[in-house]
């Protein structure tokens, strides 16, 4: 179970406390032993909720954490996504969180078919960025799948995607 934590949070880069415990039955405490810092940061689940709670976060000690809550739903929601689709860690590239690339996947997997972009809207997207995004993805990568942490954004981006990507894999993924 270490070692494939380890490989985790190397490919994933930082996980929330909810999916330690779900995916590696890891308790915060155990998860340092392994080498990891824990952090806590107040943020929302969606950028649309309400109100913000307090989620602890793990990332690899050394590395430098970020503090905002789109860029922490960015990272873990791909993450999510990677083991709701049972993705392995050395098929996956997770680039979530970056700012600079706005047409750029949150990350790619290798499949025998070709690469696959990966997107994790949070709830910030609107409609022409989620338009733009569903456009590019269809040139150069073999297939798209998007995930989000609501029920009712997947129906919302699949609505936005059936002109463009008529049978888009999306699905719920909270990373809560």
């Amino acid at each position: 179970m270490a070692s494939s934590f380890l490989d985790a949070i190397g490919t994933d880069h930082i996980l929330s406390s909810g999916q330690l415990e779900r995916h590696f039955n890891l308790t915060e405490a155990e998860a340092q032993d392994l080498g990891v810092r824990v952090f806590a940061v107040a943020a929302k689940k969606t950028k649309g909720s309400r109100q913000q709670a307090k989620y602890h976060f793990v990332i690899r000690k050394g590395k430098h954490p970020p503090t905002d809550g789109a860029t922490l739903r960015h990272i873990t929601g791909a993450a999510e996504m990677r083991y709701h689709l049972g993705v392995p860690h050395d098929v996956w590239v997770s680039d979530a969180g970056r700012r600079w690339a706005k047409n750029k996947p949150d990350a790619t997997w290798t499949t025998p078919e070709g690469l696959v972009a990966i997107e994790y809207d949070s709830g910030a997207y609107d409609p022409e960025t989620i338009i733009k995004k569903l456009t590019s993805f269809e040139s150069g990568y073999a297939n798209q799948i998007w995930g989000t942490p609501s029920k009712h954004r997947v129906g919302h981006i699949k609505h936005m995607a059936r002109n463009i990507v008529p049978s888009l894999q999306i699905f719920c993924a909270p990373w809560y």
